[in-house]
């Protein structure tokens, strides 16, 4: 799996964590019921063994197993409104803030 930040969103993410390193994950849940679909956001973590990992500059971004599944071969973290989360196929989510 490819992990990308864009400028914008490396800009925006030290803009709200200014004085340190920061790791936040691409969080992926599976949501069972009459259908199934995968909530996708933005969380502040700690690294998992079996995590993809992102490491620039400060930043560090990370993908689940499971994640990788759903996500595809692909993922780039942008920022405009709020941040985004795209595939090369589609934007997954947009307008997401990072939770603490």
């Amino acid at each position: 799996m490819q992990l990308f930040v864009t400028e914008k969103a490396e800009v925006a993410i030290k803009k709200l964590f200014p004085e340190e390193s920061t790791v936040i994950r691409v969080r992926t849940e599976y949501n069972g019921g009459c259908s199934v679909y995968v909530i996708v956001d933005l969380v502040r973590d700690e690294l998992v063994e079996s995590d993809v990992v992102y490491d620039k500059d400060g930043i560090v971004v990370l993908v689940s197993d499971y994640g990788k599944e759903y996500l595809g071969e692909k993922v780039t973290i942008d920022y405009g409104v709020g941040f985004s989360v795209r595939t090369p196929n589609e934007t997954i989510v947009y307008g997401l803030s990072i939770a603490k």
